[in-house]
């Protein structure tokens, strides 16, 4: 079981490299859900003797789901609201799409060929080879559900926010020159908003299924010119 327990160690280490020098901080979080999820996991099913390929991929799937689920269902600090609209966006399906290769590659480093494991086929499993058309789909998915940037200018406040509802509607002249409807959030009084030049995201929304414009943030170090 050592090369088994080097393999826990070593795949979140190789697959978070793909964050550059951000997995300082990307591996040891990758490795803290490891410890709590994939280990106690790995135990019951090297007990009950189910370790093949497709069930590494899903562990490590279902590891990177419980993380965004607690990422972005989870208030993280005093006065934040979880945010299910944000549920499905270009992050999250990176990180299901890193978990499910962490799980591989700790299939194949750790599991395959290992005589700890008498009961998982020595054979190369080519039904493994799903996990390139999964992959080029996620990053498909990633890159279509990316938020964009614009900028224009409020000419009007539809529907203010408050604090028990929580999103409003604004009219927003963009500087392309199109006029846009953007949910506005209660983030900001409507005097610092009403008239101004503002940043513009279009993202996903999960509720609504369907890209969306939200007010990102007025313009700031006193600039009013877009």
């Amino acid at each position: 079981m050592r090369r088994t327990y080097i393999a826990l160690l070593l795949a979140p280490l190789l697959v978070s490299a793909v964050f550059g020098i951000f997995a300082l901080l990307a591996f040891p979080l990758m490795l803290l859900m490891t410890c709590l999820i994939a280990l106690p996991l790995l135990l019951w099913l090297k007990r009950i003797e189910r370790l093949n390929w497709w069930i590494a991929v899903t562990g490590g799937a279902a590891s990177a789901l419980i993380y965004i689920l607690l990422n972005t269902l989870t208030p993280l600090t005093y006065g934040v609201t979880p945010d299910i609209d944000r549920l499905i966006d270009s992050n999250n399906i990176a990180y299901l799409g890193l978990g499910m290769l962490t799980g591989f590659v700790f299939w194949w480093i750790g599991i395959f060929r290992n005589a700890a494991f008498p009961f998982v086929s020595r054979s190369f499993p080519v039904g493994a080879l799903i996990v390139l058309p999964l992959a080029f789909g996620c990053t498909y998915l990633n890159h279509s559900l990316r938020g964009t940037y614009v900028q224009g200018r409020v000419t009007s406040i539809d529907v203010p926010p408050t604090q028990s509802y929580r999103t409003g509607q604004a009219t927003i002249q963009l500087t392309a020159g199109s006029v846009i409807h953007a949910d506005l959030s209660n983030t900001w009084p409507s005097s610092m908003i009403q008239g101004r030049c503002v940043h513009v995201e279009n993202r996903w929304s999960t509720l609504r299924f369907r890209r969306v414009y939200e007010v990102d943030g007025p313009f700031g170090g006193g600039v009013d010119d877009c």
